[in-house]
């Protein structure tokens, strides 16, 4: 009897306070305690049910601060992560943490090790049953994500979300992520590092004339159609002022606003970057795309053969790359720089 009830006490313990049930090492921690609950139970036929339950609650309270301080349970790691976009996935390879994932967007695909893992879908589209089916214990999502933020609450799988909006947030997501895996020390030295090249730069570059740029989405390349541009207050923008530019693409109300030919005619900015995965173009093709620039003829980037596309796969990711996307912006804004560019650390690719 006196078993049963405290079994029945220990599990409200450990629902009063969230506590997973699969944490088998209890037992590690309760099998000292035995000859204390033996001899409890020998003599607690001269107690009522009442004192019963009072110290059944001290001992399970006891055995709660026991487990839940030790060393050895506070090192418990997710094995079994699931990432929602590239960036995090690349965050957790360069804390350390990128042997623990076991599925990923079917966008992911660095560092190389990625490849190999199972694809869950989409950001936005994952599917609900190759998440199940890989059974995590972790799911990192970003923070716009509802469908993920719900999903995690009806599996019961911790679900932590994070934000890349700008450099701030960028900083702050990397520390979630080290917290939320285990690899705290991994991520504050990931930070350091990224804001140690970012200080480089700034200081290298800090005496140069900021360029006006067009900064525009490689999925919407073409002059003659409406336009996605990156605005002030993303992360891109902030690297685009760090390498020497000023973005023409000022006050607006979203971060990705569209905008039309008229509005960079009017503009005329000095330089035009065209950046994504879509950019990277065959000599060919990149003749054929500047041609349909030449109808823009009076903008100075366009009479000064100032329009650069840059195809490079990380340079919309926000993650550990994000100084390479710097030295790229560079490389066309202020080429004579970049052979005196500060030198920088660099992410380590595998786990």
């Amino acid at each position: 009897m006196l078993h049963l009830l405290f079994v029945a006490q220990e599990v409200k313990v450990r629902q009063f306070f969230l506590i997973p049930p699969r944490f088998g090492v209890l037992a590690l921690y309760l099998s000292p305690l035995r000859p204390l609950l033996y001899l409890f139970a020998s003599i607690s036929k001269k107690f009522d049910l009442s004192l019963k339950f009072g110290v059944i609650s001290v001992i399970s309270l006891c055995i709660f601060t026991l487990v839940y301080s030790s060393p050895a349970l506070a090192k418990i790691k997710p094995q079994r992560i699931i990432s929602m976009s590239p960036a995090i996935t690349e965050i957790l390879f360069a804390i350390g943490a990128g042997n623990r994932i076991v599925g990923v967007t079917k966008f992911c695909n660095y560092p190389e090790a990625v490849k190999l893992l199972p694809r869950i879908g989409g950001p936005l589209n994952p599917s609900s049953e190759q998440i199940i089916k890989l059974n995590p214990d972790l799911l990192v999502y970003h923070h716009d994500s509802y469908k993920m933020s719900r999903f995690g609450k009806q599996l019961g799988v911790r679900a932590v979300s994070v934000s890349f909006d700008n450099l701030k947030d960028i900083y702050h997501s990397i520390n979630i992520v080290g917290r939320a895996t285990g690899n705290l020390d991994g991520s504050e030295s990931l930070i350091s590092k990224l804001k140690n090249q970012v200080a480089s730069y700034r200081k290298h570059l800090r005496n140069l004339k900021p360029k006006t740029t067009l900064l525009i989405l490689s999925d919407s390349q073409n002059p003659m159609r409406d336009l996605y541009a990156a605005g002030e207050g993303t992360f891109l923008d902030e690297l685009l002022t760090i390498a020497g530019g000023n973005n023409i693409v000022q006050n607006s109300l979203i971060l990705y606003p569209k905008i039309s030919r008229e509005y960079i005619i009017a503009q005329s900015p000095e330089v035009i970057l065209v950046a994504g995965p879509s950019a990277n173009l065959t000599e060919k093709q990149l003749i054929l795309n500047k041609k349909k620039w030449e109808r823009l003829s009076s903008v100075r980037a366009v009479k000064d053969n100032r329009v650069h596309y840059i195809g490079a796969d990380y340079i919309l990711i926000p993650g550990p790359r994000l100084i390479q996307i710097v030295d790229q912006f560079t490389k066309a804004l202020h080429p004579k720089a970049v052979s005196q560019k500060p030198k920088v650390f660099r992410i380590p690719e595998k786990p």
